[in-house]
């Protein structure tokens, strides 16, 4: 019994290395790579944030006896629909109404934009 491959010939020889210069990545590419990602993760961040959710922390006591000071929650933005100050930051013009907008019901928890106020993560 013979261990090697008899398919296997002699001049079969495996690839050369490729050269050490072709091998090594540029330092920056590693910093680069984790900046992209970082940047995926904020653009990531910011459209849930615009589209989907937003967390609020009550601060008073005008929500009583329906949520208490200190409270914390996380509002969705989609049941009402969308408005101008929907989404995190600004890049459309301002317009009044809602995009797929729907009446609250009875009992529904609503958070308002003072008027004159451009963003709505101040209070709950």
């Amino acid at each position: 019994m013979n261990d090697t491959n008899p398919a296997a010939t002699v001049d079969e020889q495996p690839p050369a290395p490729a050269p050490a210069d072709a091998r090594e990545e540029p330092k920056g590419s590693a910093l680069w790579r984790e900046i992209k990602g970082l940047l995926w993760v904020l653009l990531a961040v910011l459209l849930f944030h615009s589209f989907v959710a937003k967390p609020f922390y009550i601060p008073s006591e005008s929500m009583m006896p329906t949520l208490l000071k200190g409270d914390r929650l996380v509002v969705t933005k989609y049941p009402y629909g969308w408005s101008w100050v929907s989404p995190s930051f600004h890049v459309f013009p301002h317009w009044d109404g809602r995009l797929l907008g729907k009446v609250p019901a009875r009992g529904d928890i609503v958070i308002v934009t003072p008027p004159g106020q451009s963003d709505d993560s101040s209070s709950g």
